[in-house]
């Protein structure tokens, strides 16, 4: 479960994403070690980097959490 907000409308503070991979065969890997970065508040949001993972991948999950 969790909240989706409207783009641009990112609440200040700090907050953790992660990345899971869903393969082929319809399994969720373990997500990733979180990654922390501190937002400002209203401020639009972009990923960078975000890993493909091996041939088998057809989605990736990217979890976020609250401030």
């Amino acid at each position: 479960g969790g909240t989706v907000s409207p783009a641009g409308n990112i609440s200040a503070g700090t907050h953790q994403v992660a990345v899971s991979f869903v393969t082929r065969q319809g399994y969720w890997t373990r997500p990733s070690p979180p990654a922390t970065w501190t937002a400002v508040g209203g401020a639009k949001g972009g990923l960078q980097n975000i890993p493909t993972g091996p041939e088998n991948v057809v989605a990736r999950l990217i979890r976020f959490t609250p401030a």
